[in-house]
């Protein structure tokens, strides 16, 4: 509650963190956790001074937007909120890596007609649009399997060394999809 209903400043006033530096994330859906982590790792190893990270994040969906494209679901979007303390010399939960992809091809497959808030006389301009055809062309899994590949790599394991999977926010079918391609289990 606290993070959706205050900018980053005013989760620092609230929680008394006066010496915090406070950044705040917008605009790049369920990849703002990990830019967030990526960027407060990169901050601990790179300052001494620095000894611990507290990455708040929230969300509130608009009116009328919890299924993208009811007839075919492919994301259900929820109000959320969440906390991740990092600590420059953590012995247990140890962030390894994390592996960001940036692909413009799709940049306009999720729209909102109304544009901005420009018009709040009219909620219906701001129900999020998805053109289902053209996301569907895009091959997903390619792409998540190549992540996972690289990330491997570079941590030096096997996917055998996994033990749990969570997905990203994409469709059954892509989940599925995805599960087929690196063989792994239902649970």
């Amino acid at each position: 509650e606290l993070g959706a209903r205050l900018d980053v400043v005013g989760v620092q006033h609230e929680l008394g963190a006066a010496k915090a530096f406070t950044v705040g994330f917008s605009g790049g859906g369920s990849s703002n956790f990990l830019v967030a982590v990526t960027s407060a790792v990169a901050l601990l190893q790179a300052n001494e001074k620095l000894q611990t990270a507290l990455l708040v994040g929230a969300d509130l969906t608009l009116p009328g937007n919890r299924v993208l494209h009811p007839a075919d679901p492919v994301s259900v979007l929820g109000d959320s909120a969440g906390a991740l303390v990092l600590r420059r010399d953590a012995l247990t939960n140890v962030f390894v890596d994390a592996e960001l992809i940036s692909d413009g091809t799709l940049h306009d497959v999720c729209y909102i007609p109304g544009g901005g808030l420009a018009h709040p006389e009219d909620p219906g301009l701001y129900r999020l649009m998805l053109d289902k055809k053209r996301y569907d062309q895009k091959t997903k899994t390619a792409t998540l399997r190549q992540m996972t590949d690289t990330i491997l790599t570079r941590a030096g394991i096997g996917l055998n060394d996994v033990a749990y999977v969570l997905y990203p926010n994409l469709s059954r079918q892509d989940q599925a999809e995805f599960q087929q391609a690196l063989a792994l289990k239902p649970e």
